[in-house]
């Protein structure tokens, strides 16, 4: 692997490219070998990078197909020395996930993965009693949800605040009645549980 440094880079410069002198074709070429392996030491091997693209340029600068190369960058190419993270050529697939930062005392150590595209919905029920319920049968069994203790009939007349139930008709403006509110509410199947988002693609450098 190049190891020239930037201060390489200046010195050969400096040396071989004197002003107002004669410069051979062999110092020019000491010097521009400098400059691409001090371009070439700037991604070291596991460094990702993220880059917006078409179709048509993966196609062009990537091997295709299912086997252990594809996504490895074409020799010759724009990416040679990169891969797509596809899980091949010593990468991880990063298709359809996002990163989050290292954390070695948490569930985030290197290489995890995690979370779901779907996200399940579970029947559930939200229980609670009003007026309503409370005096089913005919009786009321806890005095501070309010309600008149005898029948159902009556209980349009009485909203909830944060003290219990008061009786009023009809409720002041930005309360329902008592009575008004649903049982439970439930649900199930599967829901997207992702992000705004906008695909990029990611390649590592082998």
């Amino acid at each position: 692997m190049a190891t020239t440094a930037y201060t390489d880079v200046l010195s050969k410069i400096q040396t071989l490219l004197p002003t107002g002198s004669q410069i051979t074709a062999s110092d020019h070429r000491q010097v521009e070998v400098a400059l691409l392996e001090f371009a070439e030491s700037q991604w070291l091997t596991g460094d990702i990078k993220e880059i917006d693209c078409t179709d048509a340029y993966i196609a062009a600068n990537f091997e295709g197909g299912t086997g252990p190369t594809a996504g490895l960058g074409i020799v010759g190419g724009e990416r040679e020395g990169w891969a797509i993270c596809n899980g091949n050529n010593l990468t991880k697939n990063r298709g359809g996930r996002t990163s989050i930062g290292y954390d070695d005392t948490n569930y985030a150590v290197m290489g995890a993965t995690g979370g779901f595209t779907d996200s399940a919905v579970i029947d559930h029920r939200h229980e609670y009693q009003d007026a309503y319920f409370a005096e089913i049968n005919g009786h009321k069994p806890y005095a501070a949800i309010g309600g008149s203790g005898n029948t159902d009939s009556d209980n349009g007349y009485y909203y909830r605040n944060r003290n219990g139930a008061v009786s009023s008709s009809p409720p002041p403006i930005g309360y329902r009645p008592l009575t008004d509110n649903p049982e439970y509410s439930q649900g199930s199947g599967l829901n997207k549980n992702m992000q705004p988002y906008i695909v990029t693609l990611f390649i590592q450098k082998i």
